[in-house]
């Protein structure tokens, strides 16, 4: 424990993983929890308790149609009125920015020929727009979403949005172009650059096959054996150095030991992959498989829930064991097992602390959304008193024990100091919600009835607290969700709810 403590202490925040940043868009939770540098400048003074401000209004662009802005990412059309759109990080400042991604009326070329971003502002978004010019699609799909993981029909193009490059710009990534006649998916990847004007609509090919006795790489992350061969591997940062790495654990077979022994990591460059560069990871002795990255889905009662993640904030990942499949109390209860990543490996095990809430397992997945399956609880990790250390937050406790207003009026909030030990249990309040279901899921995407709202803890800033966001208040002409947003940011509040 004490090496990880002397880590935490010498490198500041946990940068815990990368997932979908969107407001909304799964992975681990909302994205302060997991997807968010360091930022050792926030407040450090005691306070007594910690919650959402009132909410205040966020304009929302101008935009040429009528129908509302609803949710944080709308990918359908529903109305020629309407514009698709999503939140995304364009241009690197840590600020989500609006990105209208396709007009539903096909009147403007939005989607065919360029995308009309609005800047983020960290309270709102600029009201001039961007224009920033794509690919040719070359399938009647066009470019109307983040991300695309499925050929149809050989018409839809696998792609999705990362920086890649390591300039802070977002870059669009074609996977595979599902068309037989060229190579892209069968061993090389286009890569179209982000910029102040938009995407390289030429390109650039990278070379994405590090071995071709092991399949095809057609899409960002392949966690299972498919009949073409696909090997298990994911793409993303692993050594801390700015740069997307290509990262393989498993080859369903075909070379014994990847996935169970050892895994494989091809450094990203900013231009390409480094094969030559290529290092082996050799996996602790834990008498388990560890085929994929991220294993948090249980298939049998002998695998392990883990992740590959940053925890101490020195960029490179470590290994994480929170719990087991097969029922044991530890690691999941007091603590989690960490494996720090060394050169050619990762080193000794070192025990990490958890809270102690009097219920087993209870921090098994790390960390869960919300209740399901056989993790018993709903939990986040957000920078709660911004002192750049994550802390742990428990929304719900999902066995069914009574905690009186826990998920509906509060959370539970363990502060963790810059020496990695627990300091204190706070109490984080919520508005009171009369239906007890929005704050234990986070989000409200539909409307049920006269009186919804669409709303949910999102991450719109380069904070690591969230915020509430409400996007539409159902069965109104407005103003939410047709010219404003209603945000609350997440921090230390005066009121004592």
């Amino acid at each position: 424990m004490g090496m990880l403590l002397l880590l935490w202490a010498c490198t500041g925040a946990p940068d815990p993983g990368t997932v979908d940043r969107t407001p909304g868009g799964g992975g681990d939770g909302p994205g302060p929890a997991d997807d968010s540098g360091a930022d050792d400048s926030g407040a450090t003074g005691e306070c007594g308790v910690y919650g959402f401000e009132e909410a205040v209004a966020w304009a929302l662009p101008p935009m040429p149609g009528s129908g509302p802005w609803r949710r944080s990412s709308d990918l359908l059309c529903g109305d020629p009125s309407e514009y698709l759109y999503m939140l995304e990080d364009m241009n690197g400042d840590a600020v989500l920015d609006f990105v209208a991604v396709r007009d539903c009326a096909d009147a403007d070329g939005t989607g065919d020929d360029h995308w009309t971003v609005f800047y983020g502002t960290g309270a709102g978004w600029e009201a001039e727009a961007q224009t920033w010019a794509l690919p040719e699609p070359q399938q009647p799909y066009g470019w109307a979403k983040r991300r695309s993981d499925d050929c149809e029909n050989s018409s839809r193009t696998r792609y999705r949005l990362l920086d890649v490059t390591g300039d802070g710009w977002t870059d669009l990534v074609v996977f595979d172009d599902c068309q037989e006649t060229t190579q892209i998916g069968q061993g090389i990847w286009r890569v179209h650059a982000g910029g102040a004007g938009g995407f390289d609509v030429a390109g650039a090919t990278w070379t994405a096959t590090p071995n071709t006795a092991m399949g095809r790489f057609a899409r960002a992350e392949s966690t299972e054996c498919r009949e073409d061969a696909t090997p298990r591997f994911i793409l993303f940062e692993v050594d801390g150095d700015g740069f997307p790495d290509l990262l393989l654990t498993g080859d369903c077979g075909a070379h014994p030991g990847l996935g169970t022994d050892y895994w494989q990591v091809v450094p990203g460059t900013g231009s390409g992959f480094d094969f030559a560069g290529t290092r082996t990871l050799v996996l602790p002795s834990l008498g388990a498989e560890m085929p994929i990255a991220q294993g948090y889905v249980c298939s049998s009662g002998s695998d392990p829930v883990y992740r590959f993640r940053d925890i101490d904030g020195d960029g490179a990942r470590e290994l994480i064991v929170s719990g087991w499949c097969d029922g044991r109390a530890e690691p999941g209860t007091t603590r989690w097992d960490i494996y720090p990543q060394e050169a050619s490996g990762f080193g000794a095990l070192v025990e990490l602390q958890m809270p102690d809430v009097g219920l087993e397992r209870a921090w098994v997945r790390n960390p869960e959304t919300r209740c399901g399956g056989s993790f018993p609880g709903a939990q986040s990790l957000w920078d709660v008193d911004e002192d750049g250390d994550l802390d742990f937050v428990l929304r719900e406790l999902c066995d069914g024990t009574p905690v009186e207003g826990l998920g509906q009026d509060h959370y539970r909030v363990w502060l963790r100091g810059a020496d990695g030990a627990l300091s204190g249990e706070k109490r984080f309040a919520l508005s009171p919600d009369p239906e007890g279901t929005l704050w234990v899921q986070m989000q409200d995407d539909h409307c049920g009835h006269v009186g919804d709202q669409i709303m949910g803890i999102n991450l719109l800033d380069a904070g690591r607290m969230p915020e509430t966001v409400m996007t539409y208040a159902c069965e109104a002409d407005g103003p939410v969700g047709w010219t404003e947003w209603r945000v609350g940011v997440g921090g230390c509040i005066d009121d004592a709810r």
